[in-house]
């Protein structure tokens, strides 16, 4: 079974920051980063925001150099296709809004030669201000290009490739022993004495201040309070074979938060 989780790049134009730089292009430097980003421009234009999109990933995309070896010119992929949005901005403005799939499909083939399977890419239409209800992730695409002309268990392929399960369903084939889940808080207890616990924020210290009055918070403490036994019994019975603290997408908050473990020490 696979599973995909996409880091978005969200072609908003507002949220983009930096993380890591590719040699200097020849075309825009990454050096100036916030300068290059002409915000103005990019929500003026199909062009200014190509440009703005095609220096955002010249700056942050951590892969370059396999790309590179696998033939990708970020460069020329500039050269090539500023010029169509340029046509794009003389056919079509504000009063004549380009149509979605017109972005799209030179987007699509900006980024499908891409390969890191974690890139998903959200579309504005700048003229109509809305998201385009469409997304490219290349990884994906390339899984369904390799079966779409087979016929031989292909819904199943699709199925397994888009299928990203809760975890129910592995207490459904008995991989999980417990569960709980409460706004986003999931305990997990596995079968071979691994413990989970999805940890969305930084919040569990003002969270339990406030259970008594407060019937989600309660809740929230007891997914908790079922993990915090679970990871002691294992510990004590000489069973606990490792703890999955998962922190992906965490928004952050206390900082105090890490040192929860001592909240029934302190409580109690």
């Amino acid at each position: 079974m696979r599973l995909y989780n996409s880091i978005a790049i969200l072609v908003t134009l507002l949220t983009i920051t930096v993380t890591s730089c590719r040699e200097k292009s020849d075309d825009l430097d990454c050096y100036a980063y916030n300068d290059v980003l002409n915000f103005v421009e990019a929500n003026a234009s199909l062009e200014g925001q190509f440009k703005a999109i095609w220096t955002a990933m010249n700056c942050n995309y951590p892969i370059w150099d396999y790309e590179e070896e696998h033939g990708v010119d970020w460069d020329a992929v500039y050269e090539k296709y500023a010029p169509q949005f340029r046509e794009l901005d003389k056919k079509y403005n504000g009063q004549n809004p380009v149509p979605d799939d017109a972005l799209t499909s030179l987007y699509n083939e900006i980024f499908q030669p891409l390969h890191d399977g974690h890139l998903c890419v959200y579309l504005r239409n700048i003229h109509t201000g809305k998201k385009i209800e469409h997304s490219i992730s290349p990884s994906i695409q390339k899984r369904l290009d390799a079966i779409k002309n087979s016929t031989e268990d292909a819904l199943t392929e699709i199925l397994v490739l888009l299928f990203q399960p809760s975890l129910e369903y592995y207490v459904g084939i008995g991989e999980v022993v417990e569960c709980k889940e409460e706004n986003n808080y999931i305990y997990g207890r596995f079968n071979d004495g691994i413990v989970y616990f999805r940890l969305p924020s930084f919040n569990l210290l003002q969270t339990f201040a406030s259970k008594a009055n407060n019937e989600q918070n309660e809740k929230i403490y007891q997914v908790w309070e079922a993990w915090f036994n679970a990871v002691q019994k294992l510990h004590e019975d000489g069973n606990l074979k490792g703890v999955v603290i998962d922190l992906r997408n965490n928004s952050g908050g206390n900082i105090y938060d890490p040192k929860i473990r001592n909240y029934h020490s302190i409580h109690d």
